[in-house]
C-alpha cells in the first residue's frame, strides 16, 4: 500500500521516535507487570499529548494489550492482558461500565482527553468499584526535536528532508502536523488525495470524500461490522443511495485499505466537518437514524473539532437526538454539546416553550444528571442578544456553575470574560464584586494565589464603596470579602491583618440570623489566623460553633471542613483525646459523598483523612496512608500545587511509624528484637 501523509499522524505506525521525558512509559509498563496496586491507570492530556502513542509503546515493549475504542466491545478472552481503553471520555458511562464487569482479572489503561465530569458519572456508574481506586496521571506533552521529526517523515515518504528553523510546538501531534506540512510541501490535505489508492470501482471523487466523512465521523465503525453492514451504512452518502451494493462495499473496502489501523485524528476530523458544513444534506442523513452508541459516537466526533458549529450540522430535529445529545454532555466534549443544545432550543424557548418540552424526563437520566446539564444550557442561553449587562451575569452564573461541577479551569476562563463585561458596563458595580469574588475562588483552588489576591482585594474595596453609598444593602457582601481576603493575607504570612479583617466581618455575620453559614465560614477563617499566630486555645471557641452550625445543615463538604479544621486545631492545643473523638466523624462523611463531590474535593478530603491519622489510636497509620493516597493523586497530576504538601505528609507519616514503634516497644520490649553485632560507633 502507498504511503499517504496523513498515515504518517496514526500512532501506530510509530512514525518518529518516542519521546518519554516524564518516564511515563517506565511507570505504565511497571504497573502492567506488577502482582498488586491498582487495576486501573487513567491517563489524561490534551489532543495529540501522546496518549495513545503511549499504549501503542507499550504494546511494543511486549505487553500485551487488547484495545477497546468506542463503540467497540471487549474481547471474549481478555485475560493476562492490558485492557487499553482509548478515548474513553467519548464512551458512554454504561458502556465503560461494561467493560470493567469484564476487566476485574487483569489491568486497565484508560486514556482520556480530560478528566472531569463524564469521570465521576462514570465513577457514579461503575458497579465494580474498580474506576474507585484508579490511578490518575496527567501526560505533559514531550517537546519533540523537530529537525528530527522532519527527517523521520522525509524518510517514509521518501523525500529530501527540508531544512531551516523549526518552531517548538506544544504536543508532539502538533510537531508532526507542522513537520508534515514542511515535508509534502504545502497543503497536506491536497497531496493527501493526490495519493489516494483506487477504490476498485468508478466513484467521482465527491463521494469518495462523502464516505470518507462518514467513516471519520461514525468514528472508524467500518471496521468493526460486517461487510453488508458497513455497506449500508453508506447508504447515508447521497451519491450511493441508488448504488448497487457491491460499490457500497468496494467503497467501503477502500476506506478500511485507505486507512487500516486507525485515523489521523486532529487533521481528519477537521477536514471531515468542514466537508459536512459545506453539505448539509449529508450531515442530516449523518445523523438521523442511528442507534443511540453511534449518535453519541458522531456528535462526540463532531464537538471535538475545534470551532464546529455542532448545532448547525446537527438540524431541528433536537428531539431524535435527545438522548445522545445528553448523555454526550457528560464527556470530554461537555461544552461544545451543551452550547449546541443552546443553540437547537434558544429560539423556542425564547418564543414561550418550557425547557422540559424540548427536553423531555428521559429514563437512563434521572433529575441530578439533567440538573448538571440544564443550567450550563439555560445560562448559554441566555447570553443570545442580551444587553452587556445580562451577558455578564449569565457568564458569571455560568462559570459558577462550572465551578460547582469541579470544571475549574473552565470556570476562571469563562468568570474572566464576565469580569471584562462587568468593567465595560456604566453601573455594574455590584455584579463585578460578585464576579471578582467567584474569580477569586477559581483562581484560589487553581493555586494562582497572587492573581486571587488581586481579585480579592479589588472585590473588598469596591463593596466598601457600594456599602458606604448605600447603608445596609451591601453590609453581607462586605462582610462575606473580608472573610475570603483573610484567607488570602493568611496564605501570604499576614496574619494579624487577616484577624482583623476576618473579625469586621464577624461582627457583621453575629448579628444576623439568617446568615448562619457565612458565620460559621468566617469563624473558620478566625481561626485561621488565630492557629497561625500560634493561639490555638483561642480559636477552638470558634470552631466548635462552626461545627454546630455545619451539623444543622445538608452540606456534607461543608461538614468535613469543620470536623477537619476542629480536628487539627485540637491536636495543636494538645487535646489529642478530645480530638480522636472529633475525628472519628470524619471517615463515616468522606464515604458519604457523592462521586462528583469527592472528585472535586480531592485536596480536602487528603488534608481531613490525614488529619483524623494523626489522632485516632487505631488504624491512624492506615488512615494517613489514605489521606496520602489521594494527596500522591493530586500530586502527580500537579506537582507545583501539591507536591510540597505531599512530602510534609510523607515525613509526618515517618514520625508517627516512628512513634508507634517506640510506643510498642515500651510496652512490651521483647517484641521489637535487635541484630546481634552492632557496633556503635563514637
Amino acid at each position: 500500500m502507498r504511503v499517504t501523509p496523513l498515515t504518517l499522524l496514526i500512532p501506530e505506525k510509530r512514525a518518529v521516535p518516542y519521546a518519554d521525558d516524564h518516564r511515563l512509559l517506565a511507570s505504565t509498563a511497571a504497573w502492567a507487570a506488577a502482582d498488586g496496586g491498582g487495576a486501573v491507570r487513567l491517563v489524561s492530556g490534551a489532543p495529540g499529548a501522546g496518549k495513545t502513542r503511549l499504549a501503542v509503546e507499550l504494546q511494543a515493549q511486549g505487553v500485551p494489550c487488547v484495545w477497546v475504542r468506542p463503540g467497540q466491545v471487549l474481547p471474549e478472552h481478555a485475560d493476562g492482558t492490558v485492557i487499553v481503553v482509548d478515548d474513553a471520555d467519548a464512551h458512554d458511562a454504561e458502556g465503560l461500565a461494561e467493560i470493567l464487569a469484564r476487566a476485574a482479572a487483569t489491568r486497565v489503561l484508560v486514556l482520556a482527553r480530560s478528566f472531569g465530569l463524564w469521570w465521576s458519572f462514570a465513577v457514579s456508574r461503575d458497579e465494580s468499584g474498580l474506576l474507585e481506586g484508579a490511578e490518575h496521571f496527567t501526560l505533559v506533552p514531550a517537546v519533540l526535536d523537530q529537525q528530527s521529526v522532519r527527517a523521520a517523515l522525509a524518510e517514509r515518504l521518501g523525500v529530501p528532508v527540508p531544512v531551516g528553523a523549526a518552531p517548538r510546538l506544544e504536543t508532539p501531534l502538533q510537531a508532526l502536523e507542522s513537520a508534515l506540512a514542511e515535508v509534502v510541501g504545502g497543503e497536506v490535505w491536497q497531496r493527501e488525495q493526490e495519493l489516494w489508492p483506487a477504490p476498485g470501482v468508478p466513484v467521482p471523487p465527491e463521494v469518495m470524500r462523502d464516505a470518507l466523512a462518514v467513516a471519520v465521523v461514525l468514528d472508524g465503525s467500518t471496521y468493526g461490522d460486517g461487510e453488508l453492514e458497513r455497506a449500508e451504512l453508506l447508504l447515508r452518502v447521497p451519491g450511493l443511495v441508488e448504488a448497487d451494493v457491491e460499490v457500497r462495499i468496494a467503497l467501503a473496502r477502500w476506506v478500511a485499505d485507505a486507512y487500516p489501523e486507525g485515523w489521523p485524528e486532529a487533521i481528519m476530523r477537521r477536514v471531515a466537518a468542514g466537508w459536512l458544513e459545506q453539505r448539509p444534506e449529508l450531515a442530516g442523513r449523518l445523523l438521523r437514524d442511528l442507534s443511540v452508541r453511534r449518535a453519541l459516537r458522531a456528535l462526540i466526533a463532531l464537538a471535538r473539532v475545534p470551532d464546529v458549529r455542532l448545532g448547525a450540522l446537527i438540524g431541528a430535529d433536537v428531539a431524535a437526538l435527545q438522548i445522545p445529545l445528553l448523555n454526550a454532555a457528560f464527556t470530554g466534549a461537555a461544552r461544545v454539546v451543551d452550547e449546541a443544545l443552546a443553540e437547537l432550543v434558544g429560539e423556542r424557548i425564547r418564543q414561550g416553550t418550557a425547557p422540559s418540552e424540548l427536553l423531555p424526563p428521559i429514563e437512563e437520566l434521572g433529575d441530578e444528571s439533567k440538573a448538571m446539564v440544564l443550567p450550563l444550557t439555560m445560562a448559554t442561553l441566555a447570553e443570545q442578544g442580551t444587553p452587556p449587562a445580562d451577558a455578564a451575569e449569565t457568564r458569571r452564573s455560568r462559570a459558577y456553575r462550572l465551578l460547582e461541577l469541579g470544571q475549574v479551569e473552565e470556570a476562571a476562563a469563562v468568570m474572566r470574560e464576565a469580569v471584562a463585561l462587568f468593567r465595560a458596563t456604566p453601573g455594574a458595580r455590584a455584579g463585578l464584586a460578585r464576579a471578582l469574588n467567584n474569580l477569586y475562588i477559581c483562581l484560589s483552588r487553581l493555586g494562582r494565589l497572587d492573581e486571587a489576591h488581586a481579585a480579592i482585594t479589588e472585590e473588598v474595596e469596591l463593596n466598601r464603596v457600594l456599602a458606604r453609598n448605600d447603608p445596609g444593602r451591601h453590609n453581607a457582601e462586605l462582610a462575606a470579602s473580608l472573610s475570603n481576603l483573610s484567607i488570602s493575607l493568611t496564605h501570604r504570612g499576614r496574619a494579624k491583618e487577616a484577624l482583623e479583617a476576618v473579625r469586621e466581618g464577624l461582627a457583621f455575620f453575629r448579628d444576623s440570623v439568617e446568615h448562619g453559614p457565612d458565620l460559621a465560614g468566617a469563624l473558620a477563617n478566625e481561626a485561621l489566623a488565630l492557629n497561625r499566630l500560634g493561639r490555638h486555645e483561642e480559636a477552638l471557641a470558634g470552631l466548635f460553633q462552626a461545627l454546630e452550625i455545619r451539623r444543622k445543615s445538608d452540606d456534607p463538604v461543608k461538614l468535613l471542613l469543620a470536623l477537619s479544621n476542629l480536628t487539627g486545631t485540637l491536636r495543636k492545643a494538645g487535646r489529642v483525646r478530645q480530638a480522636a473523638e472529633v475525628a472519628q466523624e470524619i471517615q463515616p462523611v468522606v464515604d458519604g459523598l457523592a462521586p462528583h463531590e469527592a472528585r472535586i474535593n480531592r485536596p480536602l478530603i487528603a488534608g481531613a483523612l490525614f488529619n483524623a491519622g494523626t489522632v485516632l489510636p487505631e488504624d491512624g497509620l492506615a488512615i494517613m496512608e489514605a489521606g496520602i493516597g489521594v494527596q500522591r493523586d493530586l500530586a502527580a497530576e500537579d506537582p507545583g500545587r501539591y507536591g510540597e504538601l505531599l512530602a510534609s505528609m510523607l515525613r509526618d507519616l515517618e514520625r508517627a511509624s516512628l512513634a508507634q514503634q517506640v510506643e510498642e516497644h515500651l510496652q512490651n520490649p521483647a517484641e521489637v528484637g535487635h541484630p546481634p553485632g552492632v557496633d556503635d560507633d563514637l
